[in-house]
């Protein structure tokens, strides 16, 4: 329960969303979210990106999810910014 407290702070502050490499530094094995998307607690969006089944949406979550599911070192710049839907 410890892991995911932590997996779950981590993922507030990505508004909502969280990758494996990010769960692994907080010491959640990769066993463990496997069975909490089996047990309904993460969503598996992509291959190693992840976000949280019980989450009150943002306007700000796509965005988050967007630059996760790109990879490590991304980020929004410019006019990326000011796409939307």
């Amino acid at each position: 329960m410890a892991h995911f407290d932590g997996i779950y702070d981590i993922a507030a502050d990505g508004s909502g969303a969280i990758i494996a490499a990010q769960a692994r530094e907080a010491g959640a094995a990769p066993s463990e979210l496997n069975r909490w998307c089996a047990g309904g607690r993460l969503l598996r969006r992509s291959h190693g990106v992840y976000k949280l089944a019980r989450w009150v949406p943002t306007p700000y979550d796509a965005y988050a999810e967007a630059v996760a599911l790109v990879g490590g070192g991304a980020y929004l710049h410019g006019e990326s910014v000011l796409a939307t839907k």
